[in-house]
């Protein structure tokens, strides 16, 4: 029984622990007049509705002056997450452009396609079937084989299997 007792009291105490650390690690957003930071910058430019309405954004903006320097580190970060995004779109665009390059009447062509997509490595994983078909042109079967082993390691190695049932 006293067991038992010393058993669910170290529970609670590691859960209160947890609960602590959870509460004093996490980030918070500034708050002006009780809204946060995220609240306020939706009323400068709302991506839903378009732009806010006119009157809105003075009031939006003196709140984040207000909020000053507090404001820093949450306007980094949720720019930092945004230019994340438009990163992966742009490299999104780039495979599929490099992955259609592949399939042009010019060799050179071709081979610059499978080396550029060789550099973005496993993010250019969706073009693999791109390059699959390209091992059949002679022109560009050695670059696209090298794109492979960089993009798709299983991929490569299942290609180069000399067991034709399993390759």
């Amino acid at each position: 029984m006293r067991k038992r007792v010393h058993l669910v009291l170290a529970v609670f105490l590691a859960a209160a622990i947890g609960l602590a650390a959870w509460e004093g690690l996490r980030t918070r957003e500034p708050v002006y007049q009780g809204k946060r930071l995220s609240e306020w910058l939706q009323k400068v430019d709302s991506p839903v509705a378009g732009r806010a309405a006119p009157e809105s954004q003075p009031a939006a903006m003196n709140a984040v002056r207000a909020m000053g320097a507090d404001a820093l580190p949450a306007l980094i970060r949720m720019e930092a997450a945004r230019a994340l995004v438009n990163v992966g779109r742009e490299q999104e665009r780039a495979v599929a452009a490099f992955a259609g390059c592949l399939s042009d009447p010019n060799a050179r062509t071709k081979q610059m396609a499978a080396y550029y997509l060789l550099q973005l490595g496993p993010a250019a994983f969706s073009a693999v079937p791109g390059l699959l078909k390209a091992l059949t042109d002679p022109s560009v079967a050695g670059a696209a084989a090298n794109a492979l082993k960089q993009i798709a390691p299983a991929a490569a190695k299942a290609l180069a299997n000399t067991n034709a049932s399993r390759r």
